[in-house]
């Protein structure tokens, strides 16, 4: 029993506590925008990791559309089928972070820099689309929702292959 409370105590005090995890993505995965960041809509958004610079999705985009003048990044035509929906994109970072329990035992105060381990920032494009009615097309009850699923993913897909 001592060597068990012994062991505890040495791994509760060199181990790192989470405090929050950046997501991971392999594909693409279709989450509730507004618990990605509360910053986004409360509608079901396309997300996938991007290992590009910034805002080298909006210039695909508006490439893609035609629109290289324009600065747009709502209500954007897609073209699914017969159906014209409207889709607009984010791109927002989330970080990986913990704090460590080790220079606050050592220091006896919390330096800032030594108490919290940021491993990484990662960026992500949301995509959210609606239809003429302003509905929610990633919902889970829309009928359609699979071929625009299917339309986003060629999109994602024509995006990580071109180069800018």
């Amino acid at each position: 029993m001592k060597n068990t409370f012994i062991f505890l105590v040495i791994m509760l005090f060199t181990s790192c506590i989470p405090l929050q995890y950046a997501p991971e993505i392999e594909n693409y995965d279709i989450v509730l925008a507004k618990r990605f960041k509360n910053d986004l809509p409360r509608q079901y958004a396309f997300a996938f990791e991007d290992h590009k610079n910034a805002n080298e999705f909006y210039k695909f985009v508006l490439w893609k559309l035609g629109r290289v003048d324009m600065e747009i990044t709502e209500n954007l035509p897609l073209q699914v089928g017969d159906s014209t929906y409207y889709m607009s994109f984010y791109e927002r970072s989330k970080k990986s972070a913990s704090i460590n329990l080790i220079p606050l035992i050592i220091n006896g105060e919390a330096n800032g820099d030594e108490l919290y381990n940021n491993e990484g920032e990662y960026w992500y494009i949301l995509i959210t689309v609606i239809n003429s009615d302003s509905g929610d097309c990633l919902h889970p009850s829309y009928a359609n929702r699979h071929e625009v699923i299917l339309a986003l993913k060629e999109l994602k897909d024509e995006y990580l292959d071109t180069e800018f």
